[in-house]
C-alpha cells in the first residue's frame, strides 16, 4: 500500500545510488520530492520559425522542425555531429559534441528543438538544443512544447532525470494528496486543490495555472505559519492566567515627572497599549519598535516602573556590556530627579567579581532589588527572583528563542516586553513575530536634527577628512567604523586596528584617538568608552560595537569603512549614534566597490531617513533568511516572497485568527485535517518557547 512516506528510491528511475544525490537536497520521501518545487519555470510553449530563430542569436528557441541530413565527423577533442533541420520558412543547423546518439535516431522525423542561437563561423547555429520527438513516441512534451520546471541539480542528478521521476511520483502518489480545508472554503477563497496545485507546480498546463498554484501554496505556508504562531501563543500565553498591574493616573502622573521631557504622541500611544496589556489577567507579549532615536528606553522605563510601583520585580535584558551599562546609566540619572523614587536598581555581567555577584544574587532572590539590568549572565541556572513580573528585552533579535524561553521560567509568567531598534518591516513582522502584539513609536523627538548621509567617491576622501578635522578641531567627536577587528587575510579590507595605526599615523594624527573592539578586556573597552564620553577622546575607531548602546551627545560625525559590507539596516543603526543631540549629524559611507549593485545599496542610505523604508529596501535586496536572522525564529518559507506576497500573507492571518477564536485547539472534526497538517509542516517547532 503506497503511502507519501514511502521512500524515494522505491520510485522508479531512482534505486539506491540516486537516492543519495535526492538526500543531498533535503529529499528523503515521496512528499519530500513532491514540495521541492523547481527553481523556475522555463516557457517553451511559444514555438517560433527557422527564419526567426536565424535572426534570434542570442536568445533560447523552441522550434518544430524536420530532419534533413546528419553527419558526424572526427575533430580533436572527439566526434562533432552536424543535424540540418527544416520547417516551411528555411533550415537551421545543430550541433553536438560526441553524440553518436543522436546519428540516424531521429532521421525523417519531426522534432522538437530547443536551444539557444549562436552565431558560430558567421552563421546561426544551435549548440547543444534540446530535442525530443514531435509525435508520441519517447518523452515527448517533458522538456519542450510546454512550461517545463527547472530543478537543483546535484551529483548524477540531472534535469532529464528529475522530470521522469517528478511524473512517475505525481501519477504513482498524486491522489494521495488529501485536502486539508473544506471544500467551502476553496471556494470562498478561490483556491485551487491541493493536488492541482502541486501537479501545476511541476507541469502547468500554462503561466496562468503556475500561478494559482503558487498562490494555493503559497497561501498554505502562510496561514501554517500564522496557525503555529497563534497556536503556541495560545498554549503558552493566553491559555493560563497571567499577573494583573494595577495602573492608574496617579501611579503614571509621578513616572512622567521623573522623565525630563514630555512623551510624544508615538510615544505615548505606545506606552498606553504596553499599561492596557499590563492590566489584563494574561502575561503581556509585546513588540516595542522604532526608529533609532524615537524613545524606547524612554517607554520601556515607564512600564518598569508601574511594575515596581505593584512590587514586581524587572528584568532589562540587554546584549552586550555596553549597552547593559548604557541602560543602567539611563535608568539611574531617571530615577536620581526623585528624591522620592526609592527604586533599586542593580547590573548583573559575567564581569561582575564573584563577591559581588554572590552579593547581588542574594539580593535578587530576597526581593531587594527591584530592576535588574544584565546580560546572557542572568539566564544562569543559579539566578532567581522574588517575584519577577516584567521581563524587557532590548535587541531582542540576538537573544535566541530557547534563551527567551529561559528567562519567562524566571517568574509566574511575568508580562514580556522586547524591543527592537532596526525597524522591521510590517510583512516582516508579521512572519517572525506573529505571535507578539505590536507597537510602533513611529516619530522621532521633536528637536532632533537627523544625519546628513553621502557616499563620496575615493578621489573625495581628502575632502572629508578635512571636513572631519574642522569638526574636531571644534570640539566635536566623531566614530570611524570598520567591518572586521583585525586583517584577514581572504579580505581586502582595512581592520579597525589597521585603521587606527594609519589614523594614528596620518589623517589625524594631530588628534587623540581611541581603538574599541568586542575582544577587548572588559575593563579597557570600559576605559576607552569613559574616556570618550568625558571627551578625552576625540574619535574612537571601532568595530559595530558601537552599533548599539552608546549615547555621546557630542559625537556628530561618523565614517563607516568599508560600507559596502554591511547591511542597510545595520548601516542606519550605526548612523544612529551621531543623531543624539541637537547638532545635525554627519556619515560618510566609504567603498571601493565600482559595482552598480553596491552603489545603488549606498544611495538608499544617502537619499531616505526614514528607518522602516529602508528597512523595506534591506529586506527586498537580502531576503527573509538573512534579515534580522530570521531562520532562529523558525519563519522559513519556501515560495513565499513576504515582500511581494504581502496580501495573501495579510489574508492568511486574518484566516488564522478567526479559526483559532472559532477552534483554539484546532480539534473539531471541520479543522481536524488543518491540524494534522500543522503539526506535520511545523511539529517541532510548536514545542519551543515562545518566540517573545
Amino acid at each position: 500500500m503506497r503511502q507519501l512516506t514511502d521512500e524515494v528510491q522505491y520510485l522508479k528511475g531512482v534505486g539506491p545510488a540516486r537516492s543519495q544525490d535526492f538526500a543531498h537536497l533535503g529529499v528523503h520521501t515521496v512528499l519530500d520530492l513532491l514540495y521541492t518545487f523547481p527553481r523556475r519555470l522555463s516557457d517553451r510553449t511559444n514555438f517560433t520559425t527557422v527564419v526567426e530563430a536565424r535572426q534570434s542569436v542570442g536568445t533560447e528557441v523552441a522550434l518544430r522542425v524536420r530532419v534533413l541530413d546528419a553527419r558526424q565527423r572526427r575533430i580533436r577533442r572527439g566526434k562533432l555531429v552536424t543535424v540540418l533541420f527544416e520547417d516551411d520558412t528555411g533550415t537551421l543547423e545543430a550541433i553536438w559534441f560526441n553524440a553518436d546518439w543522436v546519428l540516424d535516431q531521429f532521421h525523417g522525423q519531426e522534432v522538437l528543438l530547443f536551444g539557444k542561437v549562436q552565431a558560430r563561423g558567421g552563421h546561426p547555429q544551435l549548440v547543444h538544443p534540446r530535442i525530443e520527438y514531435a509525435g508520441p513516441a519517447g518523452d515527448a512534451g517533458l522538456m519542450i512544447g510546454r512550461m517545463v520546471p527547472v530543478y537543483p541539480l546535484t551529483g548524477r542528478l540531472t534535469q532529464g532525470t528529475w522530470l521522469k521521476v517528478m511524473r512517475a511520483a505525481l501519477d504513482q502518489y498524486g491522489p494521495l494528496l488529501h485536502e486539508f480545508y473544506p471544500q467551502g472554503f476553496l471556494q470562498e477563497r478561490g483556491l485551487m486543490s491541493r493536488r492541482e496545485a502541486v501537479a501545476n507546480m511541476h507541469f502547468p498546463a500554462d503561466a496562468q495555472a503556475a500561478e494559482r498554484a503558487r498562490h494555493r501554496l503559497v497561501y498554505d505556508e502562510c496561514l501554517l505559519l500564522q496557525l503555529g504562531l497563534g497556536y503556541r501563543r495560545h498554549q503558552t500565553v493566553d491559555a493560563q492566567p497571567g499577573r494583573v498591574f494595577r495602573t492608574g493616573r496617579e501611579v503614571e502622573r509621578r513616572i512622567r515627572t521623573l522623565l525630563p521631557f514630555e512623551l510624544t504622541r508615538a510615544q505615548d500611544r505606545a506606552l498606553q497599549e504596553i499599561l492596557a496589556d499590563m492590566a489584563r489577567p494574561v502575561p503581556m507579549h509585546r513588540l516595542l519598535q522604532g526608529d533609532v532615536g524615537s524613545g524606547k528606553t524612554a517607554v520601556a522605563f515607564a512600564a518598569a516602573l508601574v511594575a515596581v510601583a505593584d512590587r514586581a520585580q524587572v528584568a532589562v535584558m540587554a546584549p552586550t556590556e555596553l549597552l547593559a551599562r548604557q541602560h543602567e546609566r539611563t535608568f539611574t540619572e531617571l530615577l536620581g530627579r526623585s528624591p522620592r523614587a526609592r527604586v533599586r536598581v542593580g547590573l548583573l555581567t559575567s564581569a561582575l567579581k564573584p563577591r559581588e555577584r554572590a552579593t547581588l544574587l542574594s539580593a535578587l532572590a530576597a526581593g531587594a532589588v527591584d530592576i535588574t539590568i544584565a546580560t546572557h549572565a542572568a539566564l544562569q541556572e543559579d539566578v532567581h527572583f522574588r517575584d519577577l513580573g516584567l521581563v524587557i528585552i532590548d535587541e531582542q533579535h540576538r537573544f535566541g528563542v530557547a534563551q527567551r524561553a529561559v528567562l519567562r521560567e524566571k517568574g509566574r509568567r511575568p508580562d514580556v516586553l522586547v524591543m527592537t531598534a532596526t525597524p522591521i518591516p510590517r510583512s516582516l513582522a508579521l512572519t517572525v513575530y506573529g505571535d507578539l502584539d505590536v507597537s510602533t513609536i513611529d516619530a522621532l523627538p521633536p528637536g532632533r536634527k537627523g544625519v546628513r548621509t553621502c557616499a563620496p567617491p575615493p578621489e573625495d576622501r581628502p575632502q572629508v577628512w578635512d571636513a572631519v578635522r574642522r569638526a574636531l578641531r571644534e570640539g566635536r567627536q566623531a566614530y570611524i567604523v570598520s567591518p572586521l577587528v583585525a586583517e584577514h587575510e581572504d579580505l581586502d579590507v582595512q581592520s579597525a586596528a589597521e585603521a587606527y595605526e594609519s589614523l594614528s599615523a596620518g589623517e589625524l594624527r594631530d588628534f587623540r584617538l581611541g581603538l574599541l573592539h568586542g575582544r577587548m578586556e572588559r575593563g579597557e573597552q570600559q576605559r576607552v568608552l569613559d574616556a570618550f564620553r568625558t571627551g578625552h577622546l576625540n574619535a574612537i575607531v571601532s568595530t559595530v560595537v558601537v552599533e548599539v548602546g552608546l549615547d555621546v551627545p557630542n559625537a556628530t560625525l561618523m565614517v563607516v569603512l568599508h560600507a559596502d559590507r554591511f547591511g542597510l539596516a545595520q548601516l542606519h543603526q550605526l548612523r544612529g549614534r551621531v543623531a543624539r543631540g541637537q547638532t545635525r549629524g554627519e556619515c560618510f559611507l566609504f567603498s571601493d566597490q565600482a559595482r552598480e549593485t553596491a552603489r545603488q545599496r549606498l544611495d538608499v542610505l544617502v537619499n531616505e531617513s526614514d528607518g522602516f523604508r529602508i528597512a523595506e529596501e534591506d529586506l527586498r535586496l537580502r531576503g527573509a533568511g538573512e534579515f534580522l536572522g530570521t531562520r532562529q525564529h523558525g519563519a522559513s518559507l519556501q515560495l513565499t516572497d513576504i515582500v511581494e506576497d504581502f496580501e495573501i500573507l495579510r489574508q492568511a492571518r486574518e484566516d488564522a485568527q478567526r479559526l483559532l477564536r472559532a477552534d483554539p485547539d484546532l480539534t473539531s472534526r471541520t479543522h481536524r485535517p488543518v491540524r494534522e497538517e500543522l503539526f506535520r509542516t511545523l511539529g517541532e517547532r510548536l514545542s519551543l518557547g515562545h518566540s517573545g
